[in-house]
């Protein structure tokens, strides 16, 4: 009698969390956020960890992958990209862990105003790679080298308005 009920108990719990977790198994068996079906280089580990979904869009962009990456060359002149190693994505993102948005982009996406986050928002991921940012700290003591703290950088930009969503 104790074997089924723990049986029960063991076949309940998994039913609930399979319902209540919108995680999904990857084909390495690591646990996504991410569709099974869409095609991302993003970190899936990192996603998953800070609960940011990504899904196919189903819609045209309001704005060119060209705009996208124009905007997110001009927000991070000061890093000097290479712009021969960008990398875009067009997905819908949710991610309702983050709340600090500007008042431009609340203020052009009046579904980002109500809502507080981002859900199922069509963006353009821009991923800025080979970057050289050194340590503002100088080189330590007896070192020859400067040590480099951003080899990388992703700009999320709103598809439909053109607004730095964060970085």
């Amino acid at each position: 009698m104790k074997k089924s009920k723990i049986a029960l108990l063991t076949l309940f719990t998994t039913v609930a969390l399979s319902i209540a977790l919108p995680i999904t198994i990857s084909a390495t068996n690591e646990p996504s956020n991410v569709e099974s079906t869409i095609k991302t280089k993003q970190n899936q580990v990192f996603l998953t960890q800070n609960n940011i979904i990504l899904k196919t869009p189903d819609t045209k962009s309001k704005i060119s992958e060209e705009e996208a990456i124009n905007l997110a060359l001009k927000y991070c002149d000061a890093l000097k990209p290479d712009p021969s190693n960008i990398a875009v994505e067009y997905q819908l993102m949710t991610y309702s862990n983050f709340h600090e948005f500007s008042e431009a982009a609340k203020s052009k996406n009046q579904k980002l105003k109500e809502e507080g986050y981002l859900n199922n928002t069509p963006v353009y991921i821009v991923t800025l790679k080979g970057l050289n940012f050194p340590s503002m700290g100088g080189r330590a003591q007896g070192s020859k080298i400067q040590h480099i703290i951003l080899h990388e950088k992703n700009v999320i930009i709103d598809a439909d308005t053109g607004e730095i969503l964060f970085t």
